[in-house]
């Protein structure tokens, strides 16, 4: 559901509430439910450094416990664009994760790695 709507930010609750720092739908009014697939990842700063100054945001702090991390080593393909460009996805036929003890994003995979965290949270 739609939480907080700004010019340059919006906020849904799914359970856990999410922020996109981008311009949001014009039909996007507070109390409309959404839904999609999304991609979660962890704020690095913005929220923390200046989103949370708007009037009415609503509190996104979370105390997380991280319970387990999981590491994707799904192999890359490559393939050629028109351009001549090179654009990697994973080859999802060949899906793996492996449980590693902590992050290392600018090393793992040269610095494309991504991860699962198994977490559970506090307001």
């Amino acid at each position: 559901m739609v939480v907080f709507v700004h010019p340059t930010v919006w906020v849904i609750d799914f359970g856990v509430l999410a922020y996109w720092e981008a311009e949001p739908p014009r039909s996007a009014k507070i109390g409309d439910w959404v839904e999609g697939d999304i991609f979660v990842g962890i704020d690095p700063f913005f929220y923390k450094e200046y989103l949370h100054k708007l009037p009415e945001i609503p509190n996104l702090y979370y105390n997380w416990t991280v319970e387990g991390v999981l590491r994707n080593d799904t192999p890359w393909l490559s393939a050629v664009s028109e351009r001549g460009g090179v654009t990697l996805s994973r080859d999802t036929a060949r899906e793996r994760w492996t449980e590693v003890q902590h992050t290392q994003a600018w090393e793992d995979d040269d610095g494309r790695s991504s991860y699962v965290l198994r977490c559970g949270w506090e307001v």
